[in-house]
């Protein structure tokens, strides 16, 4: 087949599209990047190369060299996020999120996974993990750029215990500067069966024990399900155990459903504030509703459904609802 060519002066380069099989591998370097050896053959002519890239990332190819050090290049490595498939591919593999290697994520255009086509990743909806959970965090930094995030929604891990639902799951690093937003007219849940394990839900983070900075969720329109166990829910994070600084939470409908013993503690920024939290110049706004059995209790609140913490400089400007006897 014909490859497209484009020419520089008195060179000529070939662009050939990497197969499906090659850029959607499960396979993960530890130090980021694999080795390739690329052949094609052209008008009787083969051309060869050696290089060392990721596939499941854009702008991560250089020559191969056997004298390089893997290692200490992944040291600290900017990664460029630049379509929904670099977000996706770092929600799946643990060797990009959770490493000593601590990755900086730069997202360089904004993310729409309703026009994306790419690979035939979403054929069964735009619904990726959240990217770290509790016992394998986030450790990096993701810079969104203040690009925008549209048009994707999260789920739980499958087989996770004491769940972490957000964009994000769990964060022990910092991310800053996302704008995530969703379709306000589009309702989802994340639910937990009968547990002993808390559920922790927000938009951008289940948790965060790290850093949280210049970030904005709007037009969320979410309900947590609990039976039996306790749930979080915030319009940001679920839970703040770490640094979450001038972010805002704009929810069209903010909602826990909880029974058979269950309790709710649902806030317009954070589900709960824990006593090391410290939340600065922050914002909520939107609608939260709560609703529960006999059995079950919860308490709605316009900022912090439950806080130990610090908050400063902080406000919530939210409509609260609830029916049941148990809400606060």
């Amino acid at each position: 087949s014909q490859l497209p060519k484009v020419t520089d002066g008195d060179k000529a380069y070939y662009l050939a599209c990497l197969p499906d099989e090659i850029v959607n591998q499960s396979y993960t370097a530890p130090d980021f990047y694999q080795y390739m050896h690329f052949s094609y053959v052209l008008s009787g002519e083969t051309m060869n190369g050696e290089y060392y890239y990721c596939p499941h990332f854009a702008r991560s190819v250089f020559t191969y060299d056997e004298t390089l050090d893997l290692a200490a290049i992944a040291q600290g490595l900017g990664v460029s996020v630049r379509t929904p498939r670099h977000l996706y591919m770092l929600s799946l593999y643990e060797d990009y999120y959770h490493n000593s290697h601590d990755y900086t994520f730069c997202q360089e255009l904004a993310l729409d996974y309703g026009l994306y086509t790419g690979y035939g990743l979403f054929a069964d909806g735009f619904v990726q993990e959240p990217v770290g959970s509790f016992y394998l965090p986030f450790t990096g930094t993701y810079d969104g750029g203040c690009h925008t995030v549209r048009n994707v929604v999260f789920d739980t891990r499958e087989g996770s215990r004491r769940l972490y639902a957000g964009l994000f799951g769990y964060s022990a690093g910092a991310i800053k500067n996302v704008v995530y937003i969703l379709d306000a007219d589009r309702n989802f849940a994340v639910s937990m069966g009968n547990s002993a394990d808390n559920l922790y839900v927000g938009g951008l983070a289940g948790g965060n024990s790290g850093t949280i900075e210049n970030c904005a969720v709007a037009g969320l329109n979410l309900m947590g399900q609990a039976f039996g166990s306790t749930i979080y829910v915030g319009g940001l994070t679920g839970q703040n155990q770490g640094l979450i600084r001038g972010s805002a939470a704009e929810s069209a409908s903010l909602s826990a459903d909880n029974s058979s013993y269950g309790t709710a503690y649902v806030g317009g920024l954070v589900g709960e504030n824990t006593d090391g939290g410290m939340i600065s110049t922050c914002y909520a706004t939107g609608r939260i509703t709560a609703e529960v059995d006999s059995t079950s209790q919860a308490r709605v609140c316009g900022f912090a459904g439950y806080n130990r913490g610090n908050i400063e400089d902080s406000y919530g400007a939210v409509d609260l609802r609830s029916s049941g006897l148990n809400v606060e």
